[in-house]
């Protein structure tokens, strides 16, 4: 999951770092509460973290210098914003990555085309400006592997809100999006806690 894919990039910085990685996925799980505040531990497994709980979550793990943004599609981010988002953070001298945040089920019910009716975070690691198509790299245990998505489905499985996906009860209203992780100078830093 993608609480796997903060493991192996926290490994990769710290271990660049000169310092051991100190989470295993259950470990990460089991401290997540501690690390991001408003995370309730009962619900976790089955729910999932919200956009800006995994912002926080990439926050409190990443070094000095580096920092997780949130991009909404119902606070005004436009599709335009994300595509030049992806060509900037996807170039070789970037040191940025994008997380997506989308609905993963039916087209019909506005997920990007899976077998299974549920929200998912995952990194992307390209975007092919022709085809106008983005690759999804999974990170889920039942999938696990990588594939290509149109931009327009995938975005349309970005804009999908936490209350239809989840009932009224969820933490959030409001609509999924992407993170951007990256050097703080190549955005603007986020506080340390959100809301």
């Amino acid at each position: 999951e993608t609480h796997q894919w903060l493991i192996d990039g926290t490994t990769t910085m710290e271990a660049s770092e000169g310092s051991p990685a100190p989470y295993t996925e259950k470990t990460l799980m089991q401290e997540c509460p501690k690390l991001v505040p408003g995370v309730d531990p009962t619900t976790l497994w089955r729910r999932g973290l919200t956009l800006n709980q995994v912002a926080a979550l990439c926050r409190s793990l990443l070094p000095d210098g580096f920092d997780a943004r949130s991009h909404f599609c119902s606070d005004g981010t436009t599709v335009e914003q994300f595509r030049a988002h992806l060509k900037g953070s996807l170039s070789p001298t970037a040191h940025r990555c994008v997380i997506a945040n989308f609905y993963m089920g039916a087209r019909e019910n506005g997920g990007i085309g899976s077998e299974f009716e549920m929200g998912h975070h995952s990194p992307v690691g390209a975007y092919e400006e022709r085809s106008d198509m983005v690759l999804i790299m999974d990170v889920w245990y039942q999938s696990a592997d990588a594939y290509w998505v149109q931009l327009p489905v995938l975005w349309e499985g970005m804009q999908r809100g936490l209350k239809e996906a989840w009932g009224n009860g969820h933490v959030s209203d409001k609509s999924r999006g992407y993170l951007l992780v990256g050097k703080v100078h190549q955005h603007t830093k986020s506080p340390r806690k959100e809301k």
